[in-house]
């Protein structure tokens, strides 16, 4: 026993003493060479529900990113590869980080043990994700709140969905019908000045987005 405790000991020391040596060496550590604190870790069940918790807190960030910004990814090809590309890389990455973290937690459990707390995992990914749902759609429906304002035409622009209003706050995105963005496209190009009175609502935690009710 002793022997054998010595010999890990021993191995660890000296891959210690190796990534010391070369942890500034540009590539080493990209392939199959891994640092001896990550490989061998003196505390495994903490570094391993560190990576979980971590893991699934990312994974949800990543979630309501993609919620908020979902309605652009159809306005061209370039918005579609950035937004779905830095959605499925964040994504890959958590889920990474929750199977090493499960990876660790198979040296501080037992079988059995380690299957009870698998579920319990891949249970509270499920529950926080149908929370964050459940949110999405509170918002478009629920938390909504009706606005009224004025706005001078010369901050209207357009764009693919709709209308773009520019305030000193914020750039609002209104969503509309192709008729009431023909009435805007219109006025602008008719060189029209002055101010329209718009009604329009969104969503609590998207202020910066809404849809067009009425434009008088």
């Amino acid at each position: 026993m002793n022997k054998r405790k010595n010999r890990h000991k021993n191995t660890y020391i000296h891959k210690l003493q190796e990534w010391q040596d070369k942890q500034y060496l540009p590539g080493y550590y990209l392939g199959g060479n891994i640092p001896p604190q990550v490989s061998q870790p003196g505390n495994p069940k903490l570094l391993g529900w560190f990576w979980i918790v971590q893991g699934v807190f990312g994974l949800l960030l990543t979630i309501v990113f993609f919620s908020v910004f979902y309605e652009d990814i159809f306005q061209s090809i370039r918005y579609f590869i950035v937004i779905f590309g830095v959605f499925l890389f964040f994504s890959c990455v958590c889920l990474l980080q929750i199977i090493g973290g499960i990876h660790y937690l198979k040296k501080a459990y037992r079988k059995e043990k380690l299957n009870r707390i698998t579920r319990k995992i891949i249970i509270i990914i499920l529950l926080c994700f149908f929370i964050v749902v459940f949110i999405i759609i509170l918002n478009n429906t629920l938390f909504v709140k009706t606005i009224k304002t004025t706005v001078d035409i010369d901050n209207i622009g357009i764009y693919s969905d709709g209308l773009l209003i520019r305030n000193e706050i914020m750039t609002l995105k209104l969503r509309c019908s192709a008729e009431e963005k023909d009435l805007i496209r219109g006025k602008i190009f008719r060189g029209e000045s002055g101010s329209i009175t718009i009604y329009y609502y969104y969503g609590m935690l998207t202020p910066n987005k809404g849809i067009l009710i009425e434009i008088e």
